[in-house]
């Protein structure tokens, strides 16, 4: 992506491509979240990037399919 793009259209794209590409988008995550990530919600607490990228493999094993819209970065 190029280098002056702003970190709000960095985290749009990365969840267009997870909806796109799969499991080849967590390519990104080092690109957007440093590796001491605390990231919460309502079912799981996950701390640190290994345990971040492995919630999401998780959720690529458990649904066939997912979409993200209306994304907003705070």
């Amino acid at each position: 992506m190029a280098e002056g793009t702003s970190l709000r259209q960095r985290v749009q794209s990365f969840y267009n491509e997870i909806t796109n590409l799969g499991e080849t988008a967590l390519q990104r995550l080092p690109d957007l979240y440093r590796e001491d990530i605390s990231s919460y919600t309502p079912v799981e607490n996950r701390f640190g990037m290994k345990a971040f990228r492995e919630s999401w493999l998780k959720m690529f094993q458990d649904y066939k399919a997912f979409t993200f819209t209306d994304i907003h970065v705070l």
